[in-house]
């Protein structure tokens, strides 16, 4: 998955997903993310599937954190008459 902050979406990280569910997703990426940010979860090609919360950031070792994220809104929750 592409992670980017919400705030500032060219700070973009090629993340792995170790688990995921409806309203969680946890991530192996190598920079770590400060708790409570926001960022914009999205497919590797493609638009943005979800916004996100950071509810934790534990290191993994040399320049590897795992994250967890809480998942606040997605694409497919809007409105399709709304999308373009």
């Amino acid at each position: 998955m592409q992670v980017s902050l919400a705030l500032d979406p060219l700070v973009t990280e090629i993340a792995f997903v170790e688990n995921q569910s409806p309203t969680r997703v946890q991530l192996v990426k190598e920079r770590s993310l400060e708790l409570g940010s926001h960022v914009d979860v999205r497919a590797v090609v493609g638009n943005p599937i979800a916004r996100a919360r950071v509810v934790y950031c534990k290191p993994l070792g040399a320049k590897r954190f795992v994250v967890g994220l809480n998942i606040l809104s997605r694409d497919d929750q809007a409105n399709p008459a709304t999308k373009k």
